[in-house]
């Protein structure tokens, strides 16, 4: 006997197995007997199993496209049945859940995936576009994002099952790195008493991502070497050196009179180190420097004559006539270095007549005086009158 294929139902394949005598030498007239679906081909989908397989995790720093691309869960037998994949749920590690990403989130591609299910284009994908954007107004958040993905056979018994992979951002600004930018210097000034507004020019970013940076006075220097001036002197103004308002970053000090009166700080170029860091990264700073200068202001001010003691009669006695000096006075209230001398006397002595004494007159000693003296002898010689 030999089998002859005879018809196909569906997967179902009936086959006719015809028998006759080998003698007759005539087949179509010989005597036969038949037997009938003795094969028969089924649906093997009902019946396969699957299990779900390890799925790639997914780590990106905002770059504006993430994509995860699907593991095929593993059915047995191979080959013969599609399985239908779907997001199930997202779930994020934050303290307090926000749920800023769903399943809705993600755009399906490939023929694995609902609702695309696009026969034409193999395999399955889950991807995003979340970028600079979203960083800076951190609408997602930092974290780590586990996605359940579930698998279930087509046509099969309806057993469903489930495998994650973890979506994780991480912050670009951890490897950022800072330029530092040159620094306006503000206009001289001269002991005014009004304020020195050092403005900050913000540090470069090397990318275009929006990453918190903190500035801080980090030294003070000046060009005689003195250090009369710290840190701790400056006003921060603004966010960027702390603040808690104000836009714009600014170390602020100002210097009057007082200061300049008392020795301790004095006319020249002070150089303040600005340092940034990089608020994700303390290990990323950069270092920049302004100068400010301060002008003498002696060097134009005005001088300011003050009323002078007349010295007390005398009548020729020999006696010294003593005048002592009632200092001059500076416009502005600064205790200008002021050196004196005697220009004109309207009498027939001249300056030359004069001693001196003290150092405002070019002599020695605190008290500032001229000293002269006349007796009788100067009247009868007509001297003076």
């Amino acid at each position: 006997m030999r089998p002859e294929d005879k018809s196909y139902a569906g997967l179902g394949r009936v086959i006719e197995v015809v028998g006759y005598f080998k003698d007759y030498k005539d087949v179509s007239t010989a005597p036969t007997a038949s037997m009938t679906d003795l094969l028969e081909f089924v649906d093997p989908c009902p019946t396969a199993t699957i299990s779900a397989t390890t799925q790639n995790d997914v780590t990106d720093a905002y770059s504006g496209s993430q994509v995860f691309t699907l593991t095929p869960f593993t059915v047995t037998p191979t080959g013969f049945c599609d399985v239908q994949y779907a997001c199930v749920s997202v779930v994020d590690d934050m303290a307090y859940p926000i749920d800023a990403l769903t399943c809705n989130s993600f755009t399906a591609a490939g023929k694995l995936f609902e609702p695309t299910f696009d026969a034409t284009t193999e395999g399955g994908t889950l991807s995003l576009a979340i970028g600079a954007s979203e960083h800076a107004s951190q609408s997602i958040p930092f974290g780590t994002y586990t996605v359940k993905i579930q698998g279930q056979i087509i046509g099969g018994d309806g057993t469903v099952v489930t495998e994650t992979f973890d979506l994780e951002f991480i912050d670009p600004c951890i490897t950022e790195s800072l330029t530092a930018t040159s620094q306006t210097s503000p206009s001289n000034d001269a002991f005014t008493g009004n304020d020195i507004e050092l403005v900050l020019t913000e540090f470069t970013l090397s990318q275009s991502f929006t990453c918190a940076v903190t500035y801080e006075c980090s030294a003070v220097s000046d060009d005689r070497g003195a250090d009369v001036l710290s840190c701790s002197d400056f006003t921060t103004v603004g966010i960027p050196y702390g603040e808690a308002s104000g836009a714009d970053g600014k170390l602020v000090i100002s210097f009057d009179s007082t200061d300049y009166n008392d020795g301790t700080i004095f006319a020249g170029d002070y150089t303040v180190t600005i340092k940034a860091t990089l608020t994700a990264n303390p290990s990323t700073t950069q270092t920049a420097d302004v100068t400010f200068t301060l002008d003498d202001p002696c060097d134009t001010a005005n001088v300011v004559a003050t009323t002078q003691t007349d010295t007390t009669p005398n009548a020729f006695t020999g006696e010294n006539i003593v005048f002592t000096l009632t200092e001059f006075e500076s416009e502005g209230g600064y205790e200008c270095p002021l050196t004196y001398s005697c220009v004109d006397i309207s009498s027939a002595i001249t300056c030359a007549d004069f001693t001196v004494a003290g150092e405002l007159f070019g002599g020695s000693g605190t008290t500032n005086t001229l000293t002269y003296s006349a007796d009788l002898a100067d009247f009868k010689g007509g001297l003076l009158a």
